[in-house]
Protein backbone atom coordinates (compact mmCIF):
# COMPACT_ATOMS: atom_id res chain seq x y z
CA UNK A 1 0.00 0.00 0.00
CA UNK A 2 1.41 3.52 -1.18
CA UNK A 3 1.66 6.14 1.23
CA UNK A 4 -1.16 8.12 -0.39
CA UNK A 5 -3.16 5.40 -0.38
CA UNK A 6 -2.39 5.22 3.53
CA UNK A 7 -3.66 9.16 3.91
CA UNK A 8 -6.57 8.54 1.54
CA UNK A 9 -7.44 5.77 4.14
CA UNK A 10 -7.25 7.76 7.01
CA UNK A 11 -9.95 10.77 5.52
CA UNK A 12 -13.37 10.37 6.53
CA UNK A 13 -15.18 8.73 3.49
CA UNK A 14 -18.02 10.72 3.89
CA UNK A 15 -18.87 14.48 4.88
CA UNK A 16 -20.94 14.64 8.03
CA UNK A 17 -24.43 15.96 6.78
CA UNK A 18 -26.21 19.12 8.58
CA UNK A 19 -28.53 18.21 11.49
CA UNK A 20 -32.36 18.39 10.45
CA UNK A 21 -32.67 20.37 13.65
CA UNK A 22 -30.03 23.02 12.66
CA UNK A 23 -31.85 26.28 12.53
CA UNK A 24 -29.19 28.60 12.68
CA UNK A 25 -27.03 27.79 9.09
CA UNK A 26 -29.26 28.15 6.05
CA UNK A 27 -26.63 26.67 4.13
CA UNK A 28 -24.60 29.73 3.55
CA UNK A 29 -24.65 32.02 6.41
CA UNK A 30 -24.83 31.31 10.08
CA UNK A 31 -27.58 32.89 12.29
CA UNK A 32 -24.75 34.33 15.08
CA UNK A 33 -27.72 35.03 18.10
CA UNK A 34 -29.64 31.33 17.13
CA UNK A 35 -25.87 29.47 17.66
CA UNK A 36 -25.14 31.50 20.20
CA UNK A 37 -28.25 30.24 21.93
CA UNK A 38 -28.43 26.46 21.35
CA UNK A 39 -24.79 26.37 22.16
CA UNK A 40 -25.32 28.34 25.55
CA UNK A 41 -28.32 25.20 25.89
CA UNK A 42 -25.48 22.83 25.37
CA UNK A 43 -22.37 24.55 27.28
CA UNK A 44 -23.64 26.82 30.25
CA UNK A 45 -21.02 29.43 30.10
CA UNK A 46 -20.06 32.97 31.55
CA UNK A 47 -17.96 35.36 30.47
CA UNK A 48 -15.89 37.08 33.13
CA UNK A 49 -12.80 39.43 32.95
CA UNK A 50 -12.34 38.10 29.99
CA UNK A 51 -11.61 34.48 30.80
CA UNK A 52 -14.93 31.81 30.23
CA UNK A 53 -16.27 29.78 33.18
CA UNK A 54 -18.33 26.94 33.26
CA UNK A 55 -19.78 25.13 36.33
CA UNK A 56 -16.25 23.66 37.24
CA UNK A 57 -14.73 27.25 36.55
CA UNK A 58 -11.87 28.48 33.81
CA UNK A 59 -12.53 27.13 30.24
CA UNK A 60 -9.53 27.89 28.23
CA UNK A 61 -10.41 29.70 24.89
CA UNK A 62 -9.23 27.00 22.60
CA UNK A 63 -11.38 23.88 23.97
CA UNK A 64 -14.43 26.56 23.18
CA UNK A 65 -13.26 26.83 19.67
CA UNK A 66 -13.07 23.35 19.13
CA UNK A 67 -16.31 23.02 20.46
CA UNK A 68 -17.28 26.03 17.88
CA UNK A 69 -15.59 23.81 14.74
CA UNK A 70 -17.19 20.67 15.46
CA UNK A 71 -20.79 22.26 15.87
CA UNK A 72 -19.83 23.98 12.27
CA UNK A 73 -18.55 20.92 10.74
CA UNK A 74 -21.52 18.61 11.81
CA UNK A 75 -23.70 21.58 10.58
CA UNK A 76 -22.28 21.32 6.93
CA UNK A 77 -20.45 24.56 7.13
CA UNK A 78 -17.16 24.20 4.86
CA UNK A 79 -16.23 27.56 3.88
CA UNK A 80 -15.22 30.80 6.24
CA UNK A 81 -14.16 28.89 9.31
CA UNK A 82 -11.39 31.43 10.63
CA UNK A 83 -14.33 34.34 10.23
CA UNK A 84 -17.04 32.38 11.70
CA UNK A 85 -15.57 31.07 14.65
CA UNK A 86 -13.85 34.65 15.18
CA UNK A 87 -17.12 36.02 15.07
CA UNK A 88 -18.64 33.62 16.96
CA UNK A 89 -16.25 33.87 19.60
CA UNK A 90 -17.50 37.24 19.99
CA UNK A 91 -21.14 37.00 20.04
CA UNK A 92 -20.63 34.43 22.71
CA UNK A 93 -18.48 37.33 25.21
CA UNK A 94 -21.43 39.47 24.43
CA UNK A 95 -24.17 36.99 24.94
CA UNK A 96 -23.00 35.11 28.43
CA UNK A 97 -21.21 38.63 29.83
CA UNK A 98 -21.39 38.59 33.36
CA UNK A 99 -19.73 41.04 35.77
CA UNK A 100 -19.05 38.16 38.52
CA UNK A 101 -19.82 35.22 40.23
CA UNK A 102 -21.90 35.46 43.53
CA UNK A 103 -19.57 32.73 45.68
CA UNK A 104 -18.88 34.18 48.93
CA UNK A 105 -15.34 34.41 50.94
CA UNK A 106 -16.79 31.46 53.29
CA UNK A 107 -17.58 29.29 50.42
CA UNK A 108 -15.07 26.45 49.15
CA UNK A 109 -16.18 24.95 45.87
CA UNK A 110 -15.33 20.95 45.79
CA UNK A 111 -15.58 18.40 43.07
CA UNK A 112 -19.09 16.98 45.25
CA UNK A 113 -20.49 20.50 46.47
CA UNK A 114 -19.93 23.60 48.74
CA UNK A 115 -18.08 23.40 52.09
CA UNK A 116 -18.81 26.32 54.12
CA UNK A 117 -15.81 27.85 56.18
CA UNK A 118 -18.31 27.26 59.75
CA UNK A 119 -18.30 23.53 58.24
CA UNK A 120 -21.78 23.13 56.21
CA UNK A 121 -21.44 21.03 53.34
CA UNK A 122 -23.96 21.45 50.79
CA UNK A 123 -23.80 18.79 48.18
CA UNK A 124 -24.72 20.48 45.27
CA UNK A 125 -22.65 21.97 42.20
CA UNK A 126 -22.49 25.83 41.61
CA UNK A 127 -20.85 28.09 39.20
CA UNK A 128 -17.45 29.08 40.82
CA UNK A 129 -14.34 30.72 39.84
CA UNK A 130 -12.45 27.76 40.24
CA UNK A 131 -13.03 23.95 42.08
CA UNK A 132 -10.39 22.14 44.66
CA UNK A 133 -9.68 18.95 43.16
CA UNK A 134 -11.20 17.04 45.55
CA UNK A 135 -14.73 15.15 46.76
CA UNK A 136 -15.60 16.04 50.69
CA UNK A 137 -15.46 13.54 53.17
CA UNK A 138 -15.84 13.59 56.86
CA UNK A 139 -14.19 10.10 57.67
CA UNK A 140 -10.62 11.04 55.63
CA UNK A 141 -7.85 9.36 57.36
CA UNK A 142 -5.06 11.40 58.40
CA UNK A 143 -2.37 12.54 55.47
CA UNK A 144 0.47 10.26 57.56
CA UNK A 145 2.57 11.04 54.64
CA UNK A 146 1.78 14.58 54.62
CA UNK A 147 2.54 14.85 58.50
CA UNK A 148 5.78 13.33 58.67
CA UNK A 149 7.28 15.43 55.59
CA UNK A 150 6.27 18.88 56.99
CA UNK A 151 7.30 17.74 60.37
CA UNK A 152 10.71 17.15 58.71
CA UNK A 153 10.57 20.56 57.01
CA UNK A 154 9.63 22.64 59.79
CA UNK A 155 9.68 23.54 63.05
CA UNK A 156 6.08 22.99 64.87
CA UNK A 157 4.74 26.28 65.58
CA UNK A 158 5.73 27.13 61.43
CA UNK A 159 3.86 24.01 60.71
CA UNK A 160 0.47 26.09 61.61
CA UNK A 161 1.36 28.64 60.07
CA UNK A 162 2.00 26.59 56.60
CA UNK A 163 -1.04 25.03 57.60
CA UNK A 164 -3.23 28.46 58.04
CA UNK A 165 -1.84 29.78 54.83
CA UNK A 166 -3.12 26.74 52.61
CA UNK A 167 -5.79 26.78 54.60
CA UNK A 168 -6.42 30.73 53.34
CA UNK A 169 -5.52 29.75 49.58
CA UNK A 170 -8.66 27.74 49.59
CA UNK A 171 -11.45 30.85 49.95
CA UNK A 172 -11.99 33.73 47.83
CA UNK A 173 -10.49 36.21 49.67
CA UNK A 174 -6.87 38.12 50.42
CA UNK A 175 -8.01 39.49 53.83
CA UNK A 176 -4.79 38.61 55.12
CA UNK A 177 -2.58 40.49 52.75
CA UNK A 178 0.30 38.49 53.11
CA UNK A 179 2.73 35.98 50.90
CA UNK A 180 4.31 33.58 51.72
CA UNK A 181 8.00 32.42 51.72
CA UNK A 182 9.56 29.84 52.28
CA UNK A 183 13.48 29.90 52.57
CA UNK A 184 16.44 27.27 52.85
CA UNK A 185 19.57 25.89 51.40
CA UNK A 186 18.12 23.44 48.99
CA UNK A 187 17.72 19.88 48.87
CA UNK A 188 15.31 20.03 51.96
CA UNK A 189 12.43 18.81 49.77
CA UNK A 190 10.42 22.52 49.95
CA UNK A 191 9.35 22.07 46.03
CA UNK A 192 6.88 19.05 47.15
CA UNK A 193 4.63 21.51 48.48
CA UNK A 194 4.33 22.92 45.29
CA UNK A 195 3.25 19.50 43.66
CA UNK A 196 0.82 19.07 46.21
CA UNK A 197 -0.24 22.48 45.71
CA UNK A 198 -0.91 22.27 41.73
CA UNK A 199 -2.40 18.97 42.43
CA UNK A 200 -5.13 20.21 44.51
CA UNK A 201 -6.25 23.56 42.79
CA UNK A 202 -5.81 22.56 39.28
CA UNK A 203 -6.18 25.35 36.55
CA UNK A 204 -6.73 27.66 39.38
CA UNK A 205 -2.83 27.23 40.16
CA UNK A 206 -0.17 29.39 38.34
CA UNK A 207 3.59 28.98 37.72
CA UNK A 208 5.45 31.86 37.12
CA UNK A 209 8.62 33.00 37.87
CA UNK A 210 7.54 37.04 40.28
CA UNK A 211 10.51 38.34 38.67
CA UNK A 212 9.09 37.56 35.14
CA UNK A 213 6.06 39.12 36.68
CA UNK A 214 7.59 42.20 37.94
CA UNK A 215 9.11 43.25 34.17
CA UNK A 216 6.45 41.75 32.11
CA UNK A 217 3.25 43.59 32.40
CA UNK A 218 1.71 41.43 29.29
CA UNK A 219 2.26 38.38 32.00
CA UNK A 220 -0.19 39.81 34.63
CA UNK A 221 -3.02 38.85 32.78
CA UNK A 222 -2.37 35.01 33.02
CA UNK A 223 -3.14 35.82 37.03
CA UNK A 224 -6.93 36.52 36.25
CA UNK A 225 -8.62 33.72 37.63
CA UNK A 226 -6.18 31.97 39.75
CA UNK A 227 -6.09 31.28 43.05
CA UNK A 228 -2.33 30.68 43.79
CA UNK A 229 0.82 31.58 42.24
CA UNK A 230 3.88 29.56 43.11
CA UNK A 231 7.14 30.50 42.64
CA UNK A 232 9.51 27.26 42.84
CA UNK A 233 13.10 29.36 42.42
CA UNK A 234 12.91 33.61 43.24
CA UNK A 235 15.86 35.28 42.81
CA UNK A 236 14.91 38.38 44.81
CA UNK A 237 17.99 40.39 43.57
CA UNK A 238 16.32 40.84 40.07
CA UNK A 239 12.68 42.84 41.61
CA UNK A 240 13.26 46.19 41.08
CA UNK A 241 9.81 47.13 40.82
CA UNK A 242 7.26 45.56 43.53
CA UNK A 243 4.45 47.70 43.49
CA UNK A 244 2.51 44.86 41.31
CA UNK A 245 3.41 42.37 43.88
CA UNK A 246 2.25 44.50 47.19
CA UNK A 247 -1.09 45.19 44.88
CA UNK A 248 -1.32 41.73 43.80
CA UNK A 249 -0.84 40.28 47.63
CA UNK A 250 -3.40 43.18 48.70
CA UNK A 251 -5.81 43.79 46.13
CA UNK A 252 -8.19 45.72 47.65
CA UNK A 253 -9.05 47.13 44.32
CA UNK A 254 -9.08 46.36 40.77
CA UNK A 255 -5.98 46.64 38.97
CA UNK A 256 -4.71 47.02 35.21
CA UNK A 257 -4.52 43.75 33.12
CA UNK A 258 -3.59 43.13 29.73
CA UNK A 259 -2.58 40.40 26.88
CA UNK A 260 -0.41 41.27 23.63
CA UNK A 261 -2.68 42.57 21.25
CA UNK A 262 -5.67 42.55 22.98
CA UNK A 263 -7.34 45.85 25.01
CA UNK A 264 -6.33 46.07 28.59
CA UNK A 265 -9.03 45.56 31.74
CA UNK A 266 -9.68 46.52 35.12
CA UNK A 267 -9.75 42.69 37.18
CA UNK A 268 -9.98 42.57 40.95
CA UNK A 269 -7.07 39.99 41.15
CA UNK A 270 -7.79 37.40 43.88
CA UNK A 271 -4.19 35.66 43.70
CA UNK A 272 -2.28 34.23 46.66
CA UNK A 273 1.76 34.02 46.59
CA UNK A 274 4.01 31.14 48.12
CA UNK A 275 7.55 31.44 47.14
CA UNK A 276 10.18 28.89 47.42
CA UNK A 277 13.86 30.35 47.28
CA UNK A 278 17.18 29.68 48.51
CA UNK A 279 18.10 33.53 49.96
CA UNK A 280 16.13 36.04 52.26
CA UNK A 281 13.60 37.80 51.01
CA UNK A 282 15.27 40.88 50.76
CA UNK A 283 15.11 43.49 47.82
CA UNK A 284 17.52 45.66 46.94
CA UNK A 285 15.40 48.55 45.48
CA UNK A 286 12.33 48.31 47.73
CA UNK A 287 13.43 49.33 51.47
CA UNK A 288 9.96 50.46 52.78
CA UNK A 289 7.97 48.68 55.53
CA UNK A 290 4.86 48.50 53.18
CA UNK A 291 7.13 45.88 51.30
CA UNK A 292 7.97 43.50 54.59
CA UNK A 293 4.62 43.88 56.16
CA UNK A 294 3.58 41.72 53.56
CA UNK A 295 6.09 38.97 54.12
CA UNK A 296 5.65 35.78 56.45
CA UNK A 297 8.89 34.26 55.87
CA UNK A 298 9.56 30.08 56.91
CA UNK A 299 13.19 28.84 57.73
CA UNK A 300 13.28 25.34 56.96
CA UNK A 301 14.89 22.62 58.80
CA UNK A 302 18.45 21.37 57.25
CA UNK A 303 18.55 18.07 55.89
CA UNK A 304 20.70 15.84 57.83
CA UNK A 305 23.21 14.46 55.98
CA UNK A 306 21.91 10.69 56.82
CA UNK A 307 19.11 11.07 55.00
CA UNK A 308 17.58 8.99 52.21
CA UNK A 309 15.75 10.73 49.49
CA UNK A 310 12.33 8.91 49.28
CA UNK A 311 12.03 8.83 45.22
CA UNK A 312 8.42 8.09 45.51
CA UNK A 313 7.58 10.99 48.02
CA UNK A 314 5.38 12.97 45.62
CA UNK A 315 3.25 10.06 44.55
CA UNK A 316 2.63 9.23 48.34
CA UNK A 317 1.28 13.01 49.05
CA UNK A 318 -0.87 12.94 46.06
CA UNK A 319 -2.74 9.74 47.30
CA UNK A 320 -3.63 11.71 50.85
CA UNK A 321 -5.02 15.05 49.07
CA UNK A 322 -7.99 14.64 50.37
CA UNK A 323 -6.87 14.38 54.06
CA UNK A 324 -4.28 17.46 53.09
CA UNK A 325 -7.32 19.42 51.89
CA UNK A 326 -9.10 18.79 55.63
CA UNK A 327 -6.11 19.66 57.35
CA UNK A 328 -5.52 23.45 55.20
CA UNK A 329 -9.15 23.58 56.23
CA UNK A 330 -8.45 23.15 59.79
CA UNK A 331 -5.86 25.75 59.60
CA UNK A 332 -8.08 28.20 57.69
CA UNK A 333 -10.87 27.86 60.35
CA UNK A 334 -8.06 28.85 62.65
CA UNK A 335 -7.10 31.66 60.95
CA UNK A 336 -10.98 32.88 60.56
CA UNK A 337 -10.93 32.60 64.21
CA UNK A 338 -7.82 35.12 64.98
CA UNK A 339 -9.02 37.60 62.44
CA UNK A 340 -6.96 36.75 59.73
CA UNK A 341 -3.38 36.66 61.89
CA UNK A 342 -1.30 34.17 61.25
CA UNK A 343 0.12 31.88 64.03
CA UNK A 344 4.03 33.37 63.63
CA UNK A 345 6.20 31.56 66.03
CA UNK A 346 8.86 33.58 67.90
CA UNK A 347 12.09 32.56 66.06
CA UNK A 348 10.16 33.60 62.74
CA UNK A 349 9.21 36.98 64.08
CA UNK A 350 12.59 37.55 64.84
CA UNK A 351 14.00 36.55 61.70
CA UNK A 352 11.75 38.74 59.99
CA UNK A 353 12.86 41.76 62.49
CA UNK A 354 16.52 41.15 61.05
CA UNK A 355 15.34 40.72 57.40
CA UNK A 356 13.64 43.85 57.52
CA UNK A 357 16.57 45.71 59.14
CA UNK A 358 18.99 44.31 56.77
CA UNK A 359 17.00 45.54 54.07
CA UNK A 360 16.46 49.16 55.66
CA UNK A 361 18.55 50.56 58.27
CA UNK A 362 16.22 53.41 58.43
CA UNK A 363 13.77 51.51 60.43
CA UNK A 364 17.02 51.17 63.36
CA UNK A 365 17.50 54.74 62.80
CA UNK A 366 14.08 55.42 63.47
CA UNK A 367 14.04 53.51 66.46
CA UNK A 368 17.39 54.98 68.06
CA UNK A 369 16.53 57.43 70.94
CA UNK A 370 19.32 59.07 71.15
CA UNK A 371 19.26 59.93 67.29
CA UNK A 372 15.77 60.43 66.79
CA UNK A 373 12.59 62.24 68.92
CA UNK A 374 9.17 62.20 68.43
CA UNK A 375 7.02 65.08 69.66
CA UNK A 376 4.02 66.80 67.81
CA UNK A 377 5.10 70.12 68.75
CA UNK A 378 8.13 70.21 66.35
CA UNK A 379 9.02 70.31 62.50
CA UNK A 380 12.14 69.37 61.08
CA UNK A 381 12.82 70.04 57.24
CA UNK A 382 13.47 66.64 55.30
CA UNK A 383 16.97 67.76 54.58
CA UNK A 384 18.06 67.73 58.28
CA UNK A 385 16.45 64.38 58.90
CA UNK A 386 18.61 63.21 55.99
CA UNK A 387 21.55 64.27 57.31
CA UNK A 388 20.92 63.33 60.86
CA UNK A 389 20.90 59.70 59.17
CA UNK A 390 23.97 59.80 57.05
CA UNK A 391 25.48 60.84 60.59
CA UNK A 392 23.77 58.04 62.72
CA UNK A 393 24.71 55.28 60.04
CA UNK A 394 28.70 56.42 59.94
CA UNK A 395 28.55 56.60 63.54
CA UNK A 396 27.98 52.80 63.35
CA UNK A 397 29.72 51.38 60.45
CA UNK A 398 26.73 51.35 57.96
CA UNK A 399 26.73 52.45 54.47
CA UNK A 400 23.12 55.02 53.82
CA UNK A 401 20.79 54.93 51.26
CA UNK A 402 21.36 57.71 48.38
CA UNK A 403 19.04 60.87 49.61
CA UNK A 404 16.04 59.95 46.88
CA UNK A 405 15.04 56.92 47.81
CA UNK A 406 15.58 58.14 51.73
CA UNK A 407 12.87 60.50 51.07
CA UNK A 408 10.81 57.71 48.95
CA UNK A 409 10.81 55.53 52.43
CA UNK A 410 9.97 58.17 54.45
CA UNK A 411 6.35 59.04 52.05
CA UNK A 412 5.39 55.69 52.08
CA UNK A 413 6.28 54.88 56.13
CA UNK A 414 5.65 58.57 57.81
CA UNK A 415 2.31 57.64 59.39
CA UNK A 416 3.36 54.69 61.24
CA UNK A 417 4.97 57.12 63.25
CA UNK A 418 2.18 59.59 63.28
CA UNK A 419 4.37 62.28 61.36
CA UNK A 420 2.73 64.49 59.17
CA UNK A 421 4.20 65.94 55.70
CA UNK A 422 4.35 69.91 55.65
CA UNK A 423 5.55 72.76 53.15
CA UNK A 424 6.28 74.63 55.75
CA UNK A 425 9.81 73.19 57.51
CA UNK A 426 11.88 75.92 58.38
CA UNK A 427 15.64 75.55 57.64
CA UNK A 428 16.85 79.04 58.96
CA UNK A 429 16.61 80.85 55.71
CA UNK A 430 13.33 79.43 54.46
CA UNK A 431 10.15 77.46 54.38
CA UNK A 432 11.08 73.79 53.09
CA UNK A 433 9.32 70.32 52.95
CA UNK A 434 9.95 68.32 56.00
CA UNK A 435 7.57 66.60 58.60
CA UNK A 436 5.67 67.25 62.02
CA UNK A 437 6.07 65.35 64.66
CA UNK A 438 9.83 64.83 64.79
CA UNK A 439 13.20 66.21 66.03
CA UNK A 440 16.89 64.60 65.03
CA UNK A 441 20.05 64.97 66.92
CA UNK A 442 22.01 66.40 64.60
CA UNK A 443 21.23 70.46 64.14
CA UNK A 444 19.18 72.82 66.03
CA UNK A 445 15.59 73.35 64.98
CA UNK A 446 12.08 75.19 65.27
CA UNK A 447 10.15 74.83 67.92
Amino acid sequence: MTSTENCTQSLPTEIPKKSPKCEWFDGKSVDELRFCEEFLAENNLRFIEECYYNINGIVPAPYIEKLITDKLITAGVRFGFANKIKNLMNALRHICYQEDLPSGDDEIHLLNGVLKTDGTFIPDLQFCRNRINISYAINTPHPTNWLSFVNDLLEPTDILTLQEYLGYCLINSTKAQSMLFLVGKGGEGKSRIGVVIEKLFGTACYFESIVALSKDKFLRGNLVGKTVLVDDDMSFEGIKDTSFLKSLVTAETSISVQWKNRQAIQAKLRTRAIVFSNSSPTSLYDKTDGWHRRLIVLSTKSAPPERIPDRFLSEKLLTELDGIFLWAFEGLRRLIKNNFMFTLSEKTVDSMTVIRNESCNISEFMQDEQAVQFRSDITTCSVDIYNAYCNWCYGNGLEPLRQKRFYDWFAQNCQQYNLVPTNKAYNGRSFVRGYEGIRVSFRSHIE
